[in-house]
């Protein structure tokens, strides 16, 4: 398995944008569908929970075209917005505007009633390059996805 440092990782994203003509709003959408078909493979009982936690830079724009998909295909979603991970990118933006269009409110406190095993939390607060200290607010929202128990997916 070759792991790339986050210069690589943005020049393949710049190359795939250039080389296919496409806006970064469109390889999110790509990298999101992809993500949730594989959940769909991984967890086809719809009973499952999927609580989504998205920063504000394009990885949480890609847990939000997640939420979006699951929850248009009747899957249980959950989405938290992290506070104190920075200035909304414009492709995070783009997505929260979509998902509120498919009337799914993030930050909210719907309850679904979890079984043991059918929760799955996501993970989308940071993506690649960051290399900061995280304050109080997003250091007890990692806390709480390392000991939930629960599935974590990133």
């Amino acid at each position: 398995m070759k792991i790339f440092d986050a210069i690589k990782i943005r020049e393949a994203d710049e190359t795939t944008i250039s080389r296919q003509g496409i806006t970064s709003g469109e390889l999110m959408e790509r990298a999101g569908s992809e993500v949730f078909l594989w959940l769909k493979r991984k967890f086809p009982d719809k009973e499952t929970v999927f609580h989504i936690f998205c920063g504000k830079g394009n990885n949480g724009g890609d847990g939000l075209v997640v939420a979006r998909l699951l929850h248009k295909d009747n899957y249980k979603a959950v989405v938290d917005i992290v506070e104190g991970t920075g200035t909304p990118s414009p492709d995070f933006s783009d997505n929260l505007d979509k998902l509120s269009e498919c009337d799914f409110a993030c930050n909210t406190s719907e309850v679904y009633e979890y079984k043991k095993h059918k929760i799955v939390y996501l993970d989308a607060v940071f993506g690649i390059g960051l290399n900061r200290e995280v304050g109080e607010e997003v250091r007890a929202v990692i806390e709480k996805i390392n000991n939930s128990g629960a599935k974590v997916i990133s």
